[in-house]
């Protein structure tokens, strides 16, 4: 009996050590990073959810790669209402931006409800799509105040889904003199020409083709608002388009259809060097799981931070 006893505390000692030796490890190579990309701060963006579960597994799997990192919340209201948290400080290193975009609600039969509003608070054009003017004003405050009261003069920008669009349009709508420039603008999985099942043509899968210059051949309504503005997308900004396809013959991510997304192409600028794509294929790249992928985290992380495999094979 003593003799099992020893063994089994042997093995709990193992199992122990294991574990703290996995954890010491995993602390020991979080990367310290230069002065200049710590400097930057990170804004990441939800899709129409609004909430920060869209955003929070992607802003984890940064955090536990840096030796230093803050994360700090802004609500940005239906109306354009900015909320900052109490501890705002976004000069810190390696500060990461979390906004949440919520949606107007009521109650009925006790439970809350969202509450769609009328389309005179959407852009033209948007009716169908969650682009409301007044958070789109919001993020055009959040970026003047990083701007103006931080004398912040880079950012970066993370987005899912709406997100992407929403910040696309508010970048091609605010005058560069007030807000930082856009250092990288990595969207996930944004529907830029229409989304499947909203009601407008050539967004539901294989109706819609981009031609050899990459234009859409059939454009949705606020395809051609952007448009009218593209001339506005700032050319230095770095742009790494991600999204996702089931590899079932839809070619689409079972919510946006590739051409939609890959159609940000055209609007940015075809002879845009410092624009690039990556697509990721299987049923694991689903709309809505792409956030919280892991290899999708890898990439942005990489991206933002100018990492190597050669450097960081353990990431």
């Amino acid at each position: 009996m003593q003799k099992k006893k020893i063994i089994f505390s042997l093995i709990a000692i193992v199992i122990i050590g294991g574990v703290l030796g996995g954890w010491y490890l995993q602390r020991s190579q979080r990367i310290s990073l230069s002065s200049s990309r710590a400097a930057i701060p990170t804004i990441y963006l939800p899709g129409s959810s609004g909430s920060k579960n869209a955003t929070q597994p992607i802003i984890n799997y940064a955090r536990q790669h840096l030796k230093e990192s803050s994360q700090q919340t802004v609500k940005i209201a239906f109306d354009g209402k900015v909320t900052y948290p109490t501890n705002w400080n976004p000069t810190k290193r390696a500060t990461m931006i979390q906004v949440l975009l919520p949606m107007p609600q009521h109650s009925k039969g006790g439970k809350r409800t969202v509450k769609m509003p009328s389309n005179n608070n959407f852009q033209k054009g948007q009716q169908n799509f969650f682009l409301p003017t007044g958070q789109i004003k919001g993020m055009q405050r959040l970026l003047a105040n990083l701007k103006s009261h931080y004398r912040i003069k880079e950012i970066n920008v993370v987005s899912h889904s709406a997100g992407g669009v929403m910040f696309l349009q508010t970048l091609l709508t605010t005058k560069s003199t007030i807000m930082p420039q856009i250092k990288h603008f990595i969207p996930i999985a944004g529907h830029f020409n229409g989304y499947i099942g909203d009601n407008n043509r050539g967004t539901s899968p294989n109706t819609n083709y981009l031609t050899s210059s990459g234009r859409p051949k059939i454009m949705t309504e606020q395809y051609r608002q952007l448009l009218k503005q593209k001339s506005n997308f700032p050319k230095q900004t770095q742009v790494l388009n991600i999204y996702g396809d089931l590899g079932n013959g839809s070619h689409s991510d079972g919510t946006v259809i590739n051409e939609s997304s890959r159609s940000l192409h055209y609007l940015v600028g075809m002879r845009n060097t410092n624009y690039h794509e990556r697509k990721f294929t299987g049923s694991q790249y689903r709309h809505g799981k792409q956030v919280g992928n892991r290899q999708i985290q890898k990439l942005v992380f990489k991206t933002l931070y100018r990492l190597n495999n050669a450097e960081y094979p353990l990431i």
